[in-house]
């Protein structure tokens, strides 16, 4: 790593921010996205900085420009970015799991979940560790699915708050702890909370009870 160069006042290194932050702006790219690729591209553009005060520097100033553009809904370059949206987006997450020989130690634990968004839809089929109960496989999937969601808002640069979310399970025992306030046991009090702090990453979200049998119907167990 290169170091400042000590004859650089911090007025000097302000001034070449500001030239470099103007760079960024004037590139009008169209096919600009929030890629780690782009960003280390428009990086590489800026040679006199990034010889001046170093690669580590340029990049994270250029990643701080970035992610400052895309808070505001827009890329650097001044277009708007991949998925440019109005607020509040809707989304809708399926999910099921359970347990062959529940909880037994050779159980056998499986689920899948379907994403809905206006990007499209994606389906994915998960298996876990023997052991499980049923209950405990229900709420794997949902932190699972969860999860998936707010990576990709995030690999997008869109925010999970402004995302309203719709979760369908047949589980009444998920929607009594999350939405009714149901006791919940002492094997289920980890992913209880792990599952809730995920939901209220959103703006909004609601938990709607489907029937076992549709559910069967579109996932397939």
């Amino acid at each position: 790593m290169r170091t400042i160069q000590s004859a650089k006042t911090a007025g000097d290194f302000r001034e070449n921010v500001e030239k470099y932050i103007k760079l960024s702006i004037a590139d009008k790219t169209d096919d600009v996205d929030c890629s780690v690729s782009t960003i280390l591209y428009r990086a590489e553009g800026m040679i006199y900085f990034r010889e001046t005060y170093g690669d580590d520097v340029a990049e994270a100033l250029n990643i701080a420009v970035e992610m400052m553009a895309c808070n505001f809904g827009q890329q650097s370059s001044g277009a708007p970015y991949v998925g440019d949206h109005t607020p509040y987006n809707e989304a809708t997450i399926l999910c099921d799991g359970g347990s062959k020989n529940n909880g037994s130690p050779d159980s056998e634990a499986y689920g899948s979940y379907r994403t809905t968004t206006s990007r499209g839809q994606i389906t994915k089929r998960l298996r876990f560790e023997r052991g499980l109960t049923n209950n405990q496989t229900e709420y794997r999937v949902l932190i699972a699915a969860l999860e998936d969601l707010i990576t990709r808002l995030h690999i997008g640069c869109e925010d999970p708050r402004e995302w309203d979310l719709t979760v369908q399970t047949d589980s009444q025992l998920v929607i009594g702890h999350l939405v009714l306030n149901h006791k919940v046991c002492r094997g289920l009090a980890e992913y209880v909370v792990k599952a809730a702090g995920l939901l209220d990453k959103f703006h909004n979200w609601q938990l709607t009870h489907i029937p076992g049998t549709e559910v069967k119907k579109i996932l397939g167990h």
